[in-house]
């Protein structure tokens, strides 16, 4: 299996990434602590309502749905050694209203604690 990578984000204002260099949809990756592990990322996930479509370490791939109007969004998530690389982004629409970055920083904020 080839080496997975996060997709690029769109041009549209629904995506944040620790891979971009564009500041407004840059994020920063997270450093993991020596004894986390894949199914603790997995448990911070899944603990923010994401549902988990790909589980394959280092590589893991998760949907969000919206409570009203049901949008869906994808989290990709990429372990190289102790950093998490990550990448948040609305499938549909324009704007996202700051929801990707929020669900990232809601994880980083989980993988701290």
């Amino acid at each position: 299996m080839p080496t997975p990578n996060l997709a690029p984000c769109p041009s549209s204002p629904n995506c944040v990434s620790s891979k971009e260099t564009n500041p407004d949809k840059q994020v920063a990756s997270i450093n993991l602590r020596p004894e986390q592990d894949w199914a603790q990322i997995k448990t911070a996930v899944s603990a923010l309502g994401g549902e988990i479509l790909m589980d394959q370490p280092p590589y893991l791939k998760a949907v969000f749905t919206s409570t009203i109007f049901r949008f869906k969004d994808d989290l990709e998530l990429l372990q190289v050694g102790q950093t998490l690389e990550l990448r948040s982004a609305s499938r549909v629409g324009f704007w996202d209203m700051g929801v990707n970055r929020k669900r990232v920083q809601k994880l980083t904020q989980a993988l701290r604690n």
